[in-house]
């Protein structure tokens, strides 16, 4: 039942329609307030009366959609690490397709650089045919570096 508005003024008089009006919006939103409490019950696993993510997780129905925007989220395609002085090209998706990328890089003992550079680097290579290419150049022999990508799916 939708909210209506009694619209009360201190000239209303005070007889049993309005006495009923004032009746049946209590009655209206105690009916709203347990069937919340409800709801609450059903997905408070401890009852300590309140939601967090271990209580959210448990229902089947919610697990893995959370993240959800559109129906799409961020899924990690690849992920791994690269030791020594190289260029490195690790294949992502199938060019062409306008994927939407989210990268992370990095190193415990160097230092790297996001976006094309001549130094130690990394950057997404978008290409015509084939497949986006994660491009790293590293140019230090022992640093390690960890990658993970992330599409939008």
């Amino acid at each position: 039942m939708a909210y209506t508005p009694i619209n009360w003024d201190e000239l209303t008089p005070i007889n049993i329609a309005n006495l009923n009006k004032m009746d049946n919006a209590i009655d209206s939103n105690e009916s709203r307030v347990t069937t919340a409490e409800s709801e609450l019950d059903d997905i408070d696993s401890n009852g300590d009366g309140r939601v967090n993510s271990a209580d959210y997780a448990v229902n089947a129905d919610n697990a893995g959609n959370a993240d959800l925007l559109n129906g799409k989220k961020w899924v990690e395609i690849v992920s791994g690490s690269v030791t020594g002085s190289d260029d490195y090209q690790i294949n992502l998706e199938t060019s062409q397709q306008h994927n939407y990328y989210n990268i992370s890089i990095y190193s415990p003992g160097d230092r790297i650089v996001i976006g094309y550079h001549t130094s130690t680097s990394a950057h997404i290579l978008r290409r015509r045919t084939g497949n986006d290419v994660l491009f790293i150049s590293v140019t230090s022999s022992t640093a390690t570096y960890y990658y993970s990508v992330l599409s939008w799916k």
